[in-house]
């Protein structure tokens, strides 16, 4: 069997090939994956991973293209990882649609039904957009909401789980010490996680949480600060002074990518540590991002905030965050599974109980799991039997 894949950036290739690949690598019945993507003339750099079962083609233009390149290497199935309406998908799926070829797409996250319904309304998109024959989703809250805004029937959309959070239950993670070494910081040391957004200013958080740091917040915590691999480090690196904050890309990011789209480009390590910061933090803290689903699997505490800077008020409730407690982030703020903080005081008193008392709210957290990530750590095998179902379903 032969499957297409693209991978157009290192998000997608993050989302769906790297934790697919030690299952295509055991998989005898897959003899190669013809790996589409602007990284193909670079693959040995930025995707080293991947061994000799992988071709890799560079990403076509249009569907004529994709057309020849289908036609040359005769896939039994062409997957992407991307959900469907991405302007860099529509000419594979076409493509492979007019030769008969079967198509997935995984939808790479929980909010992603969210973001295909705001782009099903755009006019550049309505006349063009493809989607594929069958989706593969986390959850049954996809599910349904897939269904609902396509023209999809019920057998064409399957719950798979999400690969990338395999790791988080994985039992060969680094350990803690190996994640404070990364940091230089104590053994003893508290960890509270910061995860920034590029959506609203995190500086008013740290700021906060600094100036608790043995007072009302023991004396021993760190403030580690995570930055998303595809935001500006510089817009945060200024939290780090005066609060003492570890100020950082997620791991897997890379300055000197040849290729713009694979400025992050993770290997299977920093997957594997950036499952441990989960793990291993004593507290995360964020807004609405996919992250308190890390957190919550690792059985970790969580405060969401819902609340933003000092006389901010009219950019708050006009940020993305804030629309995003209106959707997808709208089940995690209900389910009890973390400590919502409207104002400063909020978000010190719920570090104060979580520090010393990390198991508060585990019920809560295990059953939004089992409500988002169902069956976790199976996901990756999930993924690839259905590929393999739809392409011998199709012959």
């Amino acid at each position: 069997m032969k499957i297409l894949i693209s991978a157009f950036t290192g998000f997608n290739y993050r989302e769906l090939l790297l934790p697919l690949s030690p299952f295509l690598d055991k998989d005898h019945e897959v003899t190669s994956v013809i790996v589409a993507t602007p990284a193909a003339t670079f693959h040995t750099e930025l995707l080293p991973d991947l061994g000799a079962k992988y071709v890799f083609i560079p990403e076509q233009k249009n569907q004529t293209d994709y057309e020849k390149v289908i036609q040359t290497y005769r896939p039994d199935i062409c997957v992407t990882p991307t959900a469907g309406l991405e302007p860099r998908d529509i000419p594979l799926i076409k493509a492979a649609r007019s030769l008969n070829i079967p198509t997935l797409t995984f939808v790479a996250s929980w909010d992603n039904a969210y973001k295909m319904e705001r782009l099903m309304t755009l006019s550049k998109y309505k006349q063009h957009y493809a989607l594929a024959d069958h989706f593969a989703v986390w959850n049954e809250i996809n599910r349904q909401h897939l269904l609902k805004i396509t023209p999809l029937k019920t057998e064409q959309v399957t719950i798979v789980g999400a690969p990338r959070l395999d790791y988080l239950v994985s039992r060969n993670l680094p350990d803690r010490s190996e994640l404070l070494k990364r940091f230089n910081v104590p053994a003893e040391s508290k960890l509270i996680h910061i995860a920034t957004t590029e959506l609203y200013s995190s500086d008013y958080l740290v700021k906060a949480l600094a100036a608790e740091r043995g007072q009302g917040l023991p004396g021993d915590i760190q403030l580690l600060v995570s930055v998303h691999p595809g935001g500006n480090l510089a817009a945060h690196q200024r939290y780090a002074a005066p609060s003492g904050a570890h100020v950082f890309y997620s791991f897997g990011r890379r300055q000197t990518s040849p290729v713009p789209d694979f400025m992050y480009a993770p290997a299977l390590g920093d997957l594997m540590m950036h499952a441990a910061l989960f793990k291993h933090s004593d507290v995360l803290i964020n807004h609405s991002s996919t992250v308190t689903i890390e957190s919550i699997l690792a059985d970790r505490p969580v405060v969401t905030v819902k609340y933003g800077r000092p006389f901010d008020w009219w950019r708050w409730r006009r940020s993305m965050v804030y629309r995003d407690f209106q959707q997808h982030a709208k089940i995690i703020i209900e389910s009890g599974a973390t400590q919502v903080v409207k104002s400063r005081g909020q978000l010190i008193q719920a570090c104060r109980r979580y520090l010393p008392d990390p198991g508060l709210h585990h019920a809560e957290r295990s059953a939004l799991t089992r409500q988002l990530v169902p069956n976790a750590g199976g996901a990756g095998r999930r993924l690839l039997d259905l590929i393999k179902k739809v392409a011998i379903l199709s012959r």
